[in-house]
């Protein structure tokens, strides 16, 4: 704002300059009045010059160091100062521009090199507004870096797609959160890992970045099926499947070692998979056993598929108790 202010009160002056010049609303020859005045400071214009010379080679200097250090830092107060230095670079060429036209006995040009310099300031100071207003509504980031994202998340083995993806500006850093769907499989433990593989790689690859959120979920669900879950509790189901093998296996099935459930999305029922340690069965009676044990629970409400896996070996340290679920 300061800087549009500066550059529209430069240029109403200058404008009122370049009307005297060219006798607008001024009685008598007005521009032979500065020509003559110019005429009689020929020495403090030539030595002037040389100021504004010398500020142009300081000044673009200033701009190419300042806006090195501001891109390298990812800072936009640098960025606007550099090209504050800029605008004084390009204030300086027109000052040699409008010096040189009054030691020519143009006095003319000194108004019009003003209104120049008003221009520059002015839109230099809209451009930099401009920026900073986005970056305060939260603007998305730009499109060429979200793909890039894009590109470093899917990268990672295992990461089958990515979406809903949004980002913003927090001063020089980012922060970005987005979704990736992964083999509906896949276990709880190896998600998380694969999370903080995609974290991990994208601020690896994109030091603007300060902040990833990874939400992890299985391939082809969408928000709308999650109103499908809400009816399913997994101890519910998982006390359902220990009471029938309580119930009606006592004899063939010692323990219960794990149950996985899998809740996934357009089906009419979740995906059981029952892992058993059987008594003292006959290994040719271990299948009918299954069998039977796998229809029995497909048979329980909210259940559509089950997988029995039968454990002939030494029991695990650590299974789920029978009478843990009353």
């Amino acid at each position: 704002a300061l800087l549009v202010g500066t550059g529209i009160g430069l240029g109403y002056s200058s404008f009122d300059v370049l009307a005297e010049c060219v006798g607008w609303g001024v009685e008598g020859g007005g521009t032979q009045e500065v020509e003559g005045a110019a005429t009689e400071l020929n020495t403090a214009l030539v030595f002037a010059l040389g100021v504004a010379g010398f500020s142009t080679v300081v000044k673009e200097w200033l701009f190419r160091s300042t806006l090195a250090a501001g891109q390298e830092a990812n800072s936009k107060v640098v960025v606007a100062n550099a090209w504050n230095h800029r605008a004084d670079c390009v204030s300086s060429i027109m000052a040699l521009v409008g010096i040189s036209g009054s030691l020519a006995g143009h006095a003319w040009l000194d108004p019009v090199a003003g209104l120049v310099v008003s221009g520059v300031i002015i839109r230099t100071g809209y451009s930099i507004g401009a920026d900073s207003l986005q970056e305060l509504s939260d603007k998305g980031l730009e499109d060429h870096l979200m793909d890039e994202i894009r590109d470093t998340a899917m990268s990672v083995s295992g990461v089958l797609a990515c979406r809903a993806m949004r980002g913003r500006r927090l001063g020089p850093y980012v922060h970005v959160d987005l979704s990736v769907e992964v083999g509906p499989w896949l276990s709880l433990s190896a998600a998380h890992h694969l999370r903080c593989q995609v974290t991990s790689l994208i601020q690896k690859r994109h030091e603007e970045v300060m902040d990833v959120f990874v939400q992890v979920l299985p391939l082809g669900v969408s928000d709308q099926d999650t109103e499908e879950y809400l009816g399913w509790s997994r101890m519910e189901i998982e006390a359902a499947v220990c009471d029938l093998v309580k119930l009606k296996y006592s004899a063939e099935v010692q323990k219960v070692t794990h149950i996985t459930v899998h809740m996934l999305p357009k089906r009419e029922g979740c995906i059981v998979i029952v892992d058993v340690a059987l008594s003292d069965v006959a290994l040719k009676d271990a299948r009918n056993v299954a069998a039977r044990l796998q229809d029995d629970i497909q048979s329980i409400e909210g259940i559509a598929e089950c997988d029995i896996h039968c454990d002939l070996t030494d029991m695990p340290s650590e299974t789920i108790n029978l009478h843990d679920f009353k």
